[in-house]
Order: structure tokens, then sequence, then C-alpha cells
């Protein structure tokens, strides 16, 4: 994996008339991209620091919390973002993470993702969510110890935000008191607070309850930083993204649980019948006393366990079928969406990876996947929402994939822009097995979409990120915040003259086996680097064979740069009017020592 041709030139867009429009009007508004180099098995954390740096709401939290100084790995990252998102025209300029993880706080993860092993882009994405929590909150770890809810609650005020206000901002948002424990005193007046802190960070909503008696012990509200959607296990060519959100808020049967509520009426009837029964006054009374005390735990909303302990009996346990189902309670502004492509294999016993490719679009809608507070139900014998009251399955048929609408079908583009719209930003890709492979990232930047393989970054365009294959990871922001944002400055296309491909030569590639320990995350000053098309025209018209004194003068400044830490790959200058061939341009780079 990462393995390259050093002298293996690329282009900034293929002979594709969209791609070479959009190059121009990305030069237009700022130019190329950079590129991040590979330092051994990192191309999970580069494409996943890419698909980042396009993100409008992260790019302006960073520049907020940077404000504090002892925030070392914010500052990194943003640093880092920063750099990758500065106007460099049409260079291809390549940076290093080195700084970035060595930011990292000392730990076993550390020491993981600094090695040189294939490892997994999601769990690198986690790592800096929770790193950025740590920057924020340092001490967020030792407040989570087990706080039982009760003594966190608080009267509701109008100034909370609660539901989908303000969506998309951070900080404390509340929810009903009554739903996050039915059985508290004075709840009905109260809310719980939960803390979003970064802009991944979203609220979810699971409900779990019996489907005979109804009984829960309380909506399961969590935050959470990504969703994780599953593939089937069944061999199909493609599914869509909106199929995978069906499934991940299909309802599922669990059987033969034991029901607490379904118990105490189940001993209530014995109990009962050994009263009609008896003959004795004394006994009937002790029976009857037994049955004053199942009345009064059944008339509360939720049975207490220690009671229930306490009244049944262990030969009479009541099994029934219970029902657990999740929504989003409040979207993150930033999305991510993890697919999860490991599937066990029958036939040998392995994991393996599932090839299925994922169908979606540059716009989703969440209106379908969204149960704001108001709108849940707290009976678990009816729908999760009370808008959905009606539309459901009985729950008595089994939630097949095929139910669910988990088939082979086109993802329908959503057109209009709601306020739980969202438009895709970025996207990883994984190419390889299940234990081996090469991770890369799709971006939209400057009004154009981008391809990058760690150094190598190119032009691309809608369509081909849409027909991809090995998603692995998309992200989507919210519509009403950041499509103005992303609005950039147009051209005419008409009066524009489109460069020929041949002539548009991507920064070289170097061996990062003799590069890796000379290279450093530095700033790259680009108008001071030397033009190698200068020392190559240079070469080509001397009349020696030895170097002319303008190229000894280059490759002493490449020399002086390299010991001074600077990044130098991706410098090419493609604004010559002769720009050579590829072979002279490989000539070139074997002359500078490169």
């Amino acid at each position: 994996m990462d393995r390259f041709n050093p002298l293996r030139n690329r282009r900034l867009y293929n002979n594709n008339p969209e791609q070479q429009r959009s190059l121009s009007l990305a030069l237009a508004n700022g130019g190329c991209i950079g590129g991040l180099f590979n330092d051994g098995n990192t191309c999970f954390m580069n494409s996943v620091i890419q698909c980042l740096a396009s993100s409008n709401e992260l790019c302006d939290f960073l520049d907020l919390i940077t404000k504090s100084e002892d925030r070392s790995f914010s500052k990194e990252l943003k640093r880092l973002i920063d750099n990758l998102n500065s106007r460099h025209g049409k260079k291809v300029v390549t940076y290093k993470t080195n700084r970035l993880l060595k930011s990292l706080t000392n730990g076993p993860n550390k020491r993981l993702f600094l090695g040189y092993d294939q490892e997994d882009a999601q769990e690198f994405y986690q790592l800096i969510m929770q790193q950025l929590e740590k920057d924020i909150k340092p001490d967020q770890e030792k407040k989570q110890k087990e706080v039982n809810p009760r003594d966190l609650f608080v009267p509701r005020t109008n100034d909370m935000v609660y539901g989908l206000e303000t969506l998309g901002a951070l900080g404390k948002c509340y929810v009903p008191a009554l739903q996050v424990d039915p059985s508290a005193v004075d709840a009905e007046e109260k809310v719980y607070p939960l803390e979003l802190l970064t802009p991944v960070d979203g609220l979810s909503c699971e409900r779990i309850g019996c489907l005979t008696c109804g009984e829960m012990g309380g909506i399961r509200y969590s935050t959470i930083s990504g969703i994780g959607l599953n593939l089937p296990s069944s061999k199909q060519p493609s599914i869509s993204l909106t199929s995978l959100l069906d499934t991940w808020i299909a309802p599922e049967v669990i059987e033969d649980v034991e029901c607490v509520r379904c118990g105490l009426r189940q001993i209530k009837q014995f109990v009962q019948g050994s009263l009609d029964a008896a003959s004795n006054e004394k006994l009937r009374a002790v029976f009857q006393s037994r049955i004053d005390e199942i009345d009064s735990e059944l008339s509360k909303p939720v049975i207490n366990e220690e009671v229930y302990k306490k009244l049944h009996t262990k030969n009479m346990i009541k099994k029934s079928k219970k029902v657990k189902q999740i929504f989003f309670s409040r979207p993150p502004p930033l999305l991510c969406v993890h697919i999860n492509r490991s599937v066990f294999d029958p036939n040998t016993y392995m994991i393996r990876k599932n090839n299925a490719k994922v169908v979606f679009s540059e716009r989703l809608d969440l209106s379908n996947y969204v149960a704001v507070p108001d709108d849940v139900n707290m009976d678990a014998r009816l729908s999760f929402r009370k808008q959905d009251q009606g539309k459901e399955k009985s729950w008595t048929q089994e939630f097949s994939e095929e139910e669910h609408g988990i088939q082979d079908q086109d993802e329908d583009d959503v057109t209009d822009v709601g306020p739980l719209t969202y438009s895709l930003k970025s996207i990883i890709c994984h190419y390889g097995t299940h234990n081996y492979g090469h991770y890369i990232a799709f971006r939209k930047y400057r009004g154009v979409w981008w391809r990058i393989s760690d150094e190598t970054v190119t032009v691309s365009d809608l369509q081909e990120v849409l027909n991809t294959s090995g998603t692995f990871m998309m992200f989507y922001e919210l519509s009403q915040r950041n499509d103005d944002r992303d609005t950039i400055k147009s051209i005419d296309f008409n009066n524009v003259e489109i460069t020929d491909p041949s002539e548009e030569v991507k920064g070289q590639e170097t061996d990062h086996r003799t590069r890796s320990n000379q290279l450093t995350t530095s700033d790259v000053d680009i108008d001071g680097l030397p033009s190698d098309l200068e020392a190559d025209e240079a070469e080509e018209h001397s009349d020696s064979e030895s170097p002319s004194e303008s190229e000894s003068d280059q490759e002493s400044e490449y020399q002086q740069q390299l010991d001074s830490g600077e990044s130098i790959i991706g410098n090419y200058n493609n604004d010559t009017e002769n720009t050579s061939s590829e072979e002279k341009v490989d000539q070139a780079l074997l002359q500078a020592n490169l």
C-alpha cells in the first residue's frame, strides 16, 4: 500500500472538459489545495484530515477555540488545515502530519497511530474528536462518572435550547426530564441538560419497551459524534444510503426478555387465585396485602426493580417481546456517516469486506430520521413518533431487509433545502481487502471537487464522486448554514483559455524512503521556491554536459531548503510558456537529486 513511482508525474485534471472548467474555476478562486505526505501506511490519517479540511463548521470551530494558549492539538490541527486550504495557485504543495501526531495526548492511541501498521480511518476520526474534546474540557472524563439523571434536572426556562431550536449551535441543549425518568417527582416542568462540544456532536434518542404492556424505563438521550451504518450480509451489488438509514431507525424486536410489569401482573393473577380459594381469614388478609402492594407498584409509570425483586418469585418470571428503536433527536451541524463494510463469511468463518456500492446524492434530507421530544410516544406499543401513528407495521411481522426497503435502488435527489437538509462536503473511499488496502478522499473546496490520494491531488467532479466505489465515510453539512458560505467567485468560461492538459503537471512525488527523514511540517514559502521546469529549460539550452551556473544555484537552494526542514514537494510552476515533456521533467528531477 502507498507505494508510488517518484518519477510518475500526474496532471491536475484528466482529458475531461468538465474537469478543465472546474480547474479554471478553482484557479480563479485561489488554485489548488495541498496534499499530505504518506509517511508509511498513513493514508487513513491523510484522508480523514483532508475531509475535515472541507468543513466550514469545523474551521469556524477551530478559529474560535484556538484563542486559548493551552490547546496545542487544536492549534496544530488548525495550522495543518489552513495550510491545506491556502492559496497555492497551480502548484500542488505537500505537507506532513508528524507535528499534529506529536501533539496528541500521551497514551496507547498515540503509539498506535505513530506506527506503520494498516489502521482504520474511522478510528482515527474518533481519536481526533476525542482529542478536541479534551482540549475544550480536560476534565471531561473525570466528570463522566455515574450520576443519577434526577440530580441534574433543572426547571425549564424560555432561553433554553430545546428540540431543533437554533440547529447547528453548540453548547447546552435540553430534553424533557419526564421522558428521561418518568417516575421522577415534579418532572413535568423540568428538563435534563446535555452538552454538544464539537461540530460533529448531535443527540440521539433511543427507546426500549415491552410490546405487551408498553412498559419502558424512559427515553435514553445520548450525545453522538456520527453514526455507523452496517451493510447487509446479502450479496447485493448496490444499496442506497437512505435504505441504510431506514434500517438504522427500523424497530428491532428482541425475543424472550423479562418484563417487570408483565411479571407483576402475572404474580397478581396468581395471588388473586389463591385469595379466592382461601377460606382462612388470616391467610386471605396476607394475600390481600400482597395484592395491594402489587397494585400500588403497578399504578406507577415505571416499576421499581428493587420492589419487583421483593414481590416476585423466581419460578414466575414473565418473558415477553421488547422493541428497540433509535432516531436523531438533534442532528449535528457536521454529520459523519461511517459505512461498516465488515461482514461475517459463514463459508470461511472469517470477517470479510462487503464491496457493495453505496448509492448516495449530493443532498440528504434527515426529516424521516429525526424525532423531536414533543413528537415522542412514551408507550412502547405505539409508534416511536406521534406523526407516524397508524403507519407502522404490525409487531407480529418480521422486520426483514426487504420490508425496510433495502434493495438496489437509485438515491432520490433532494432539490428543496429545508431545515434538515444536508449538503455533501467530502467522502473517504477504501480500496482493497478487509485487512489491507488504501484510503483516498474526495472533497469539495473552492467550488470544485478534488480527488486526493496522499500527495497526489487532481481535479474531479460530482459525477465521479457519486459513482465511486468503496465508500467508507461521508461528511454532510447543514445546507442552510453552509451553502451560502460555499458560494465562490464565478468566471466566464467563454473567455477563458484552458491550458492543454499535458502542460498541467502535478508536483513531483518523491521517494518517501529517502525523504521522510528530511521533510517537516513547517510552513511552505511557495513564492521563494525554485521552479523545476526552469531547471529543465536551463538544461535543455545548455551546450555542455556540466550543469549551468543557474542550475547549480538552484540545486544549492534545494539543498539549503532540505537542510532547514522546508517542504518542497509539489513545487512545479506551470506558468512557463514552453513546458517540457514529461521525460525531460523526469530528467530534471533526477539531476536535482530528488
